[in-house]
């Protein structure tokens, strides 16, 4: 039996939560949430596989450990194996992420105590690491099948590319709605309703919001409302990396313990690794078309939105859904009005303050149609099913034992 590890803290996490958070180029967030379940589950699992102190329930069975092994030493490893296989096989060009990872790992591993602990809290994280990358490797992340995009017969309500996209750009991984599910029972488990009709007067309500406070030259979009665009859009970090950054504030301003930590980032992973899956199944399913593309046919053909259009269909609005669903998680676990303001800063852009943490998925919803990329329906429709999906993996993974084991 291996000796008693010292205290663990929750900042280890959040440290690694902030390196992974530039494991992929902003806008390839798709891939990146496949990298951020890859790494934060691996360090839940490595933790709840040590005996006597497992708290929750692993994804997979827990790995072979032993008591005493080191919690932190354990979390590390896995995220740094996590992190290192990741960036190898996908950017092996990036070099210095590379060298950052192990920059952390180093920084992490020398405040805990060289001993039997820390050894076995390495392997049992660098196992737990390798196990969940096995069961994962062919999960369809790179279209082993080699599948092809048809582009919908031109009609109205119907997407085509938009500027400055060229007319034949396909979306941007069409096909990642064919990738394994982590905690869905299929990509379908969760389906909108069909887009507005186009004809009706809730979408004409929609397309003259969009068209007034997401035009470029808006005299109607406030300076806090355009900040707000940029921070949940085109901002380093807080793009789609926002609910990442939230948690760590979060798990920081409440002193959030390190196995919690380690539960709460894995949950809010796999429901964004989840959400984006399911919100390509829903896109493909109604190829819907953009503001850009329904203002500027209707007769504005200068209309240009405040913030580029992303490639790929409209409905229903993929952030919304992805970072919504995230901070819907994040919310079962601090709910209600916050004691202090959560203040989220990023990196390259300011700092966004929320009462409550499900008031972050009211700014996005706004923020998209702020931007003029979507209009507000599919926004609420989008953060709805990222509820849905947030609410399933709350209540089917990673469950507090009775006591730790």
């Amino acid at each position: 039996m291996v000796a008693a590890p010292g205290s663990a803290h929750a900042n280890v996490v959040a440290e690694w939560n902030h390196l992974m958070l530039r494991l992929e180029p902003t806008p390839r967030f798709t891939p990146h949430t496949r990298g951020a379940a890859l790494m934060h589950v691996a360090m839940h699992n490595a933790l709840n596989s040590i005996p006597g102190s497992r708290r929750y329930t692993t994804y997979l069975p827990p790995v072979p450990a032993s008591a005493g092994a080191s919690p932190e030493a354990a979390a590390s490893a896995a995220a740094r194996w996590a992190l290192r296989r990741y960036t190898q096989t996908v950017h092996p060009e990036n070099t210095e992420l590379l060298g950052q990872i192990e920059t952390l790992y180093t920084t992490s591993l020398a405040s805990i105590p060289d001993g039997p602990a820390k050894t076995e809290g390495i392997r049992v994280g660098e196992a737990a690491a390798e196990q969940l990358w096995t069961v994962r490797a062919n999960d369809g992340w790179n279209n082993p099948d080699n599948l092809q995009y048809t582009f919908p017969a031109p009609a109205p309500g119907v997407w085509r590319p938009v500027p400055p996209w060229p007319s034949n750009n396909l979306p941007p991984f069409f096909w990642w709605n064919r990738v394994t599910p982590w905690t869905l029972t299929q990509a379908s488990q969760f389906m909108s309703p069909p887009p507005l009709d186009i004809t009706s007067e809730r979408f004409q309500r929609d397309v003259a919001e969009t068209r007034a406070y997401g035009d470029i030259q808006s005299t109607v979009r406030t300076a806090d409302q355009s900040l707000a665009a940029h921070w949940w859009g085109t901002c380093v970090e807080s793009n789609f990396g926002s609910p990442g950054l939230i948690a760590q504030q979060l798990v920081l301003d409440h002193g959030t313990g390190l196995y919690e930590s380690a539960r709460i980032f894995a949950l809010l992973a796999l429901v964004q690794a989840d959400a984006i899956i399911s919100n390509i199944e829903n896109k493909n399913r109604w190829n819907f078309w953009r503001p850009i593309t329904v203002i500027r046919e209707n007769g504005d053909v200068s209309w240009t939105p405040f913030l580029t259009t992303p490639p790929n269909q409209e409905y229903p609005a993929g952030h919304p859904m992805v970072s919504g669903g995230g901070v819907y998680v994040l919310a079962k676990f601090f709910p209600g009005r916050l004691k202090q303001p959560l203040r989220v800063t990023s990196a390259s852009c300011s700092t966004r303050t929320f009462l409550h943490v499900s008031d972050a998925v009211d700014e996005v919803v706004s923020a998209r149609v702020w931007g003029g990329m979507h209009f507000r329906h599919s926004g609420e429709v989008g953060a709805g099913l990222g509820k849905k999906i947030a609410h399933w993996a709350y209540k089917h993974y990673l469950l507090p034992l009775d006591e730790p084991h």
